[in-house]
Order: structure tokens, then C-alpha cells, then sequence
């Protein structure tokens, strides 16, 4: 067994780039919501970057809200991970050193010393990667005064739970502590992140006390970003691959694609950190972008998750080479979004859908489908459903988009084509699951759902999309998956 990666161990090892600068002379000046994979892929590897420029005041901590399973294994490394880059002619892993610490608010003085930190007055900046649904939002992007979380918060203000409420607690005493302006950064694939942000906090705060809610307004700035880069979940065999290779043991590693992006809206009330130093950009209106992403190249995610869990296809880029679905998501991508996506200005559309099928065939970033498939509740109100909403309005053909959201209703149903079970993790799963068991008829499923859930927003009160979703299913069902995708 290879020596375990931590502050000590850094000089014996030889297979892997290493901090430059010394990291006892760092300070927080970043938390972070959400220690997960691709934040310590994609902002703390930036991050890194401007502590090995000599921009000592911009380490991270970070906060998990959930578990404590991140901070269990970055804690004996010393928060000391490696960010290994996948495919053909990539550098040599990077040990990144830009964590300085994480808490886990399960813990009732770890929670405490998270909010002491949001209101230490070093702390420039707060970013979240929290996946869609920790905003605790409704599909207007509003706070969920009903969500589990939300009440849980709204009855114990000393022990705030989810974000909304930890950021609003926090947030308060950095308020009372004249801790000054700050930066809240949402770095998830959310429409107006940044929006979505300032809502919920907001409406917290004003649970909390309306008057706090107006400092917010003054104090607090909310910038949207656009994020990418795939950064496939790391499993004990892919550490004890990379340790073979490495000669040492790293159980916090992470890996993902070589290629990376991070658009940031200039809107900062406190300091900025130097992100475009690192490559980041930094723009007026992150819109366009956002909307690209969204549309083009996650929503063509969801397409091959779905369709490559209905035909058994445990991979991303084994749902792509099964010619049915290759075919599908490049008519789909063709056909019915691109019409839809205003595009920044600059951008080669024609290269950039090239280009995003490129990375989903990488067989070298083995991206699960179920990993991609979760939380589809969450996700498809974000990728799928404007650009339905903008072709119903045109009167414009969404056969295909709407083919996307039945395979979704499919794989909550529970089995593929061949009878193998799909166990997806999605919130709509449990009621989506005993409705489908209930009718057997597609069209009146798609019709029991509109009726008893929120899950179709808007396009609940479409006849023509509900229609057209009911045919969709139906024929997922009635033809199998491959037989039902190909062109007439």
C-alpha cells in the first residue's frame, strides 16, 4: 500500500504536482456550501491557482450540510486531495492545497463555527454547489415555506439546516458583528442562480427579521455563474487505481474531464477574487451562457441518461454509441433546441454541439447514467421545460423534447425495457412510482401527475403538451425505447 497523501507525506511524493506556496500563511476567505466532487474539481482547483500566484487571502472552508463523509476523509490528509485530469495526453495529477478546512453542520460546534466564519469580516465570498434541489425552491425560483427543511429552520433558528436558513442566520450575525459586504456565488446549474439565491435568502431573512432582509439588500450581492466540467462520482476502485499508478493512497480524489469553464457575473459588494487569472472570465450578463449550457448541453445529459437507463446502459458514453440514442439526441439537439438558444455572442454553435458530444463520448470519463439521472425533478424545469414552453408558444414541434421528459416518467416508473429495476434518486420518484403503478394508460398517467403534483409547472395547464407527452410515453412503453426513437 502506497503512503497516504497529508502534509507530512507531500515531500516523498514525486508523481504529482504540488502546492507552491506555503499554506500555513493562508487565510479563509472563501466558504463554500456543498464540499462534493466538482467543486473540489472545478472552484477550489481555480482557487488553488491564486494562491500559487501569492493571493494569500482567498483560502477555503468549507461546509458540508448533510454528512460529515467529506470532511471524514480530507481530515486525516490534512485537506490535502488530488485532482486528476481523465483521457489520452493528460498532465500529472494535482495536489490541490486550497482547502484549508471543512465543517460539517451536523455538529452542533462545527455548525457554530460556520456561521462565526460567514461573519468573520475576512470573509469576502460564500459560494454554493449544492445541486438544484438544496435551494429549497419552488420552480419560480421562490422560496419553499413548505419544504421539510425550511419548517425545520423556521421552528429552531439555532440550528439552521439548510442553506436558506444557514446563510440567513449567518448572515444576521455578520450583520450585528459589522462584519461588512459580501458575495454570495451560486455555482449550480440553476436558470439565474444568482436570482434563485437572492430569493431564498431573502425570504428567509425576512422570516427571520424584515428589517435584516433590507441590510441583505444593501450589503449582499448575489452574482450568477455558469459552471462546466464533467467529474464523474470517484469509487473505492478508481482510488486504488490511482494509488497503483501514483504509488500513494488519496481516498478524497477526485477526477474529471480536461476541459473546464467558469463564467462569473462582475457584480462582487466585497473583495473579488482573481479568478481569470486561472481562466475563469468575468462578464456583464452570464444569461447567455447560462442559457447555452442549459439547453444545449444539459439537457442532451438528461437525454441520454434516461433513454441509457430505459436500454440498460450504465454509461453516458455507451447510451451515446448505441446508435438509436446517438441519432436521437443529435436530432434533438438539431431539431428542437438549438432554434431556441440565443447564443453569446462569439459563440460557434455548430462547433460548440460538436463539441459537448465529444466529452459525452469520452469513454476515459465514465459518467454514470443513474449519477446524471437523479434528481430530474429538479433538473428538467431547468433544461428541458423553457425551451418546451418557448416552441408550444410558437407552435413549434416538441415531440422529441417531450419524448426526453416521458423517458424520465419511464425510469421513475422503475424498470428498463428488459424488466431490469432502475432505482433513480428523485424526490418525485415515491409518488411518480405508485401513480404509474395505478394506470397502466400512459395518456391518463401523464394526467393523474398534472393533476395531483407540481412536477410540470406551467406546462401542467398545456393540453397540447400534455397530449404530446402522453403519445411520447405511450409509445416508450407500448414500441421499447429503441424502436420508439427512430425517425418515422
Amino acid at each position: 500500500m502506497g503512503i497516504r497523501l497529508s502534509t507530512s507525506t507531500l515531500n516523498s511524493i514525486t508523481t504529482a504536482a504540488k502546492p507552491t506556496y506555503d499554506r500555513q500563511a493562508i487565510n479563509t476567505g472563501i466558504v463554500h456550501l456543498g464540499m462534493g466532487g466538482f467543486h473540489r474539481a472545478h472552484q477550489a482547483v481555480y482557487t488553488d491557482k491564486l494562491l500559487a500566484d501569492g493571493q494569500r487571502n482567498w483560502g477555503i472552508t468549507g461546509v458540508s450540510l448533510r454528512s460529515s463523509s467529506v470532511r471524514d476523509l480530507l481530515t486525516p490528509q490534512d485537506f490535502l486531495y488530488s485532482a486528476n485530469t481523465l483521457g489520452e495526453g493528460a498532465p500529472p495529477p494535482q495536489i490541490i492545497g486550497s482547502v484549508l478546512n471543512t465543517l460539517a453542520i451536523r455538529d452542533h460546534k462545527q455548525l457554530t463555527a460556520a456561521l462565526d466564519l460567514i461573519a468573520q469580516p475576512s470573509t469576502q465570498v460564500i459560494s454554493l454547489t449544492i445541486t438544484e434541489k438544496g435551494y429549497c425552491a419552488n420552480q419560480n425560483g421562490d422560496l419553499d415555506i413548505r419544504h421539510p427543511d425550511i419548517a425545520l429552520d423556521l421552528a429552531n433558528w439555532q440550528r439552521p439546516q439548510s442553506a436558506p436558513g444557514l446563510l440567513a442566520v449567518g448572515l444576521q450575525q455578520r450583520m450585528r458583528a459589522g462584519g461588512g459586504s459580501i458575495s454570495i456565488l451560486s455555482c449550480d446549474n440553476l436558470a439565474g442562480n444568482g436570482r434563485v439565491t437572492q430569493q431564498v435568502v431573502q425570504s428567509m431573512a425576512a422570516q427571520l427579521n424584515p428589517e435584516f432582509a433590507t441590510w441583505i439588500a444593501d450589503h449582499v450581492s448575489f452574482p450568477s455563474t455558469m459552471v462546466d466540467r464533467i467529474v464523474p462520482q470517484t469509487s473505492v476502485g478508481d482510488i486504488d487505481a490511482f494509488e497503483s499508478v501514483s504509488g500513494y493512497r488519496d481516498d478524497a480524489l477526485v477526477s474529471g474531464e480536461a476541459f473546464t469553464q467558469w463564467v462569473i457575473e462582475d457584480d462582487f459588494r466585497g473583495q473579488r477574487p482573481a479568478w481569470d487569472i486561472a481562466g475563469a472570465q468575468f462578464v456583464d450578463k452570464v444569461a447567455p451562457f447560462e442559457q447555452a449550457k442549459l439547453r444545449l448541453l444539459n439537457a442532451t445529459h438528461s437525454a441520454l441518461a434516461y433513454l441509457g437507463l430505459l436500454t440498460d446502459h450504465a454509461y453516458v458514453h455507451q447510451a451515446l454509441a448505441y446508435p438509436a440514442i446517438g441519432d436521437f439526441v443529435t436530432r434533438l439537439l438539431n431539431d428542437e433546441i438549438t432554434p431556441e438558444v440565443d447564443c453569446p455572442q462569439g459563440m460557434d454553435i455548430t462547433d460548440y454541439k460538436a463539441r459537448l458530444l465529444e466529452r459525452f463520448a469520452n469513454a476515459a470519463v465514465p459518467y454514470k447514467t443513474l449519477q446524471v439521472a437523479g434528481d430530474g425533478s429538479q433538473k428538467l424545469p431547468q433544461r428541458i421545460f423553457p425551451t418546451l414552453s418557448a416552441r408550444l408558444n410558437k407552435q413549434q414541434p416538441v415531440a422529441l423534447l417531450c419524448t426526453v421528459v416521458g423517458a424520465w416518467i419511464q425510469c421513475l416508473a422503475g424498470r428498463s425495457d428488459t424488466g431490469v429495476p432502475i432505482s433513480v434518486s428523485d424526490p418525485a420518484a415515491p409518488e411518480i412510482a405508485q401513480l404509474a403503478a395505478k394506470h397502466a394508460n400512459a395518456p391518463e398517467l401523464i394526467q393523474a401527475i398534472a393533476q395531483q403534483s407540481n412536477y410540470f409547472g406551467e406546462l401542467a395547464n398545456s393540453s397540447e403538451f400534455l397530449t404530446q407527452l402522453g403519445d411520447a410515453l405511450g409509445k416508450l412503453r407500448s414500441e421499447g425505447t429503441a424502436a420508439s426513437i427512430r425517425p418515422l
